[in-house]
């Protein structure tokens, strides 16, 4: 089956409206998650990246940034999460307008776009909803990623698997991938990317991850990837190694009942900080903190609502494509190990086979 075509008037073109070269970051986070990056497109992030650092590149704000939140700091709070998503931002606009050292930042992939997409992904970062990720969260879902001990069960890639419009996944201590040691992770960003088919018309989206690295000169590594494309079915329609199984678990967590996301704004020191600093609306989004918490036995029971058991015994962690009725969709969320059954039923032994 082919995949739709998304036909779209001039009136209802986001970058139809950025010809007046003053289009705002709202303006031009719908542009670039609904078309492919183009002069136009380029010209108007251009514009916008020259107005953000003539309002937040100044001596008193970068000194105080990094003086509050030094890099490689742990992250705890939400104004330092929310500081240091600022710092990225600054440092990608300063390289794609050519006022940062050209050695300082490499975009990998992508060519003569690399100042564009840079600038693009700014305006994606401000937008996008942040997540503080806890290290045994993240140590728990990486570890079960590597050893494949919970496998993904089949389900379609919907859209709305993200939050819109994007998302920014930040960790409490920067890690590293076991295969390249030298290079440390800050932080993944997750959004759609469009795609023109053959025909130059607008194709399904793409799910992107864009991570943000460094390597071990020192210098930051922007490394945009497609993980899939929006309508495709797992797992035939990825390719192996694509990065969607590792980013698909941890989505998993966050749609799990077992993994809440408590929600906190930046702290008041802060904002009183970036009020008298003149930039109140940069750090004014709330951060979701995603930990993990005893299961919720009250919702094991329920599963199987209607069943009488005469015996408990436990369900081992698993992934299920679980079907929202209000949202009508289906969404992999994580099942954490718990025992099955009534409280007062005799616990059925696990028998194990061991064998050469």
């Amino acid at each position: 089956m082919e995949p739709p075509v998304i036909r779209t008037g001039r009136n209802s073109d986001p970058e139809s409206r950025l010809s007046d070269q003053s289009a705002g970051t709202s303006q031009l986070l719908s542009a670039v998650n609904s078309r492919p990056l183009t002069p136009q497109m380029a010209a108007a992030l251009e514009s916008w990246g020259t107005r953000f650092l003539d309002r937040v590149l100044r001596p008193d704000l970068t000194n105080d940034l990094v003086s509050r939140f030094p890099p490689g700091s742990r992250l705890v709070a939400p104004d330092q999460v929310l500081a240091e998503r600022l710092m990225y931002a600054i440092s990608l606009v300063a390289w794609a307008l050519e006022r940062a050292p050209k050695h300082a930042l490499r975009v990998e992939g992508l060519g003569g776009l690399d100042r564009a997409f840079a600038l693009a992904t700014v305006v994606r970062l401000l937008g996008a909803v942040p997540h503080l990720w806890a290290n045994d969260v993240r140590a728990a879902v990486a570890e079960m990623a590597v050893a494949a001990a919970a496998p993904l069960p089949p389900h379609v890639l919907v859209t709305d698997v993200l939050p819109a419009p994007g998302m920014w996944w930040t960790w409490e201590t920067e890690w590293s991938d076991p295969e390249q040691p030298t290079t440390k992770t800050q932080g993944v960003l997750l959004h759609p990317l469009p795609a023109l088919n053959e025909a130059g018309q607008l194709h399904r989206s793409g799910f992107a991850a864009t991570e943000l690295q460094t390597a071990a000169d020192g210098c930051t590594v922007l490394r945009p990837g497609v993980l899939g494309h929006f309508g495709d079915c797992y797992p035939e329609d990825f390719a192996q190694g694509s990065g969607y199984e590792f980013i698909a678990r941890f989505l998993a967590f966050l749609n799990s009942p077992f993994v809440p996301q408590s929600t906190a704004p930046a702290r008041r020191q802060g904002r009183r900080w970036a009020d008298r600093i003149g930039i109140p609306d940069l750090l004014d989004d709330a951060l979701r903190f995603v930990l993990l918490r005893r299961e919720a036995h009250e919702e094991h029971h329920s599963l199987g609502a209607g069943r009488e058991y005469r015996h408990r015994w436990l369900v081992s962690r698993h992934f299920r494509n679980q079907w929202y009725r209000s949202e009508q969709t289906h969404k992999v969320i994580w099942i954490a190990p718990y025992v099955k059954g009534p409280d007062d039923a005799p616990l059925k032994p696990t028998v194990y086979k061991v064998s050469r």
